[in-house]
């Protein structure tokens, strides 16, 4: 069954939020148990069911969930009725959308963006090491069991995401695919960038079809992409006097705008 959907994916954040309540219901308790936010309600838990807590208000104030950002926020957004419930997939897709309605906002305003919030970071991490995992020994066992058989669903959020990036900062992208692969100890998981590196062809800075004039060759039209790293993309080129050649990204040359 799948649990991330086309249609979550063209919901607005707070569209979502809407869809996820009437999946999961509403947080009964306040996330903190006190004022000054010492103690998290451990009677809200579900994590049981593969399910953690997101903060609504995250899209205003960030990393909610930690004393230290709480502190600095109303404590209106430590209330009931301003917590969602998801599964990690489903969060992960909430703090993108959060992402996406900033940058828009960033860019109308003339603002330096800022993708990547820290949610986001945290919670990609942690399911890059539930997919490189067979099992957990603790609660995390529960949160990978939920998601384990929709790989597919997770590549298709990041390629999501992904594309996001490449229309605000397409010079980020190829650091971006390795980023988004890395697991808690900062290695790659080679399962999520493989996939990635087929699915995200399309939107890379060059593409088959680029016309392009090289400082060395000529006019010529990129054919295919070789491969990619996170630092540049080989391709071949055909060019009008050269014939074909194998081009790094490094080289010197410009795409021709039509």
């Amino acid at each position: 069954m799948k649990i991330i959907t086309s249609e979550m994916l063209a919901m607005t954040y707070n569209e979502l939020v809407e869809y996820l309540l009437d999946k999961y219901g509403n947080v009964k308790y306040d996330y903190y148990t006190t004022l000054e936010h010492k103690s998290v309600q451990k009677k809200n838990s579900r994590t049981s069911e593969g399910l953690e807590i997101h903060h609504i208000d995250e899209n205003k104030y960030p990393s909610l969930s930690t004393r230290e950002f709480a502190d600095k926020a109303p404590y209106e957004c430590q209330k009931a009725d301003r917590l969602v419930y998801a599964n990690v997939l489903e969060h992960l897709l909430l703090h993108i959308k959060i992402d996406e309605e900033d940058a828009a906002i960033r860019v109308e305003n003339g603002q330096r963006l800022c993708l990547c919030n820290i949610g986001e970071i945290m919670i990609n991490i942690r399911i890059n090491d539930y997919f490189a995992k067979d099992s957990f020994k603790n609660w995390h066992e529960n949160m990978a069991k939920v998601i384990r058989n929709n790989f597919d669903d997770y590549i298709s959020e990041l390629v999501y995401y992904l594309t996001l990036c490449s229309i605000y900062e397409p010079d980020r992208l190829l650091a971006l695919i390795n980023g988004v692969s890395q697991k808690w100890d900062g290695k790659i998981n080679d399962k999520v960038l493989n996939a990635l590196h087929e699915k995200c062809i399309d939107i890379l800075p060059i593409k088959a079809g680029d016309k392009i004039k090289h400082k060395k060759y000529g006019k010529g039209v990129v054919e295919k992409i070789c491969f990619f790293t996170d630092k540049f993309i080989v391709f071949d080129a055909m060019f009008e006097k050269k014939g074909l050649k194998n081009i790094s990204s490094n080289d010197e040359f410009e795409i021709i705008k039509s």
